[in-house]
């Protein structure tokens, strides 16, 4: 999200939906992941 704003306050919208993009697909790894982890405790 920050590099988003940043890339959005220098007027570069399309790379801000990119990065915004690639934020929301590493944040859906992550919850992947924890949830494996879980099933991994018991």
């Amino acid at each position: 999200p920050g590099m988003a704003k940043a890339a959005r306050d220098e007027g570069f919208d399309e790379i801000a939906d990119w990065f915004e993009t690639l934020a929301k697909a590493e944040r859906s790894h992550a919850n992947r992941f924890q949830k494996a982890l879980d099933n991994l405790d018991g």
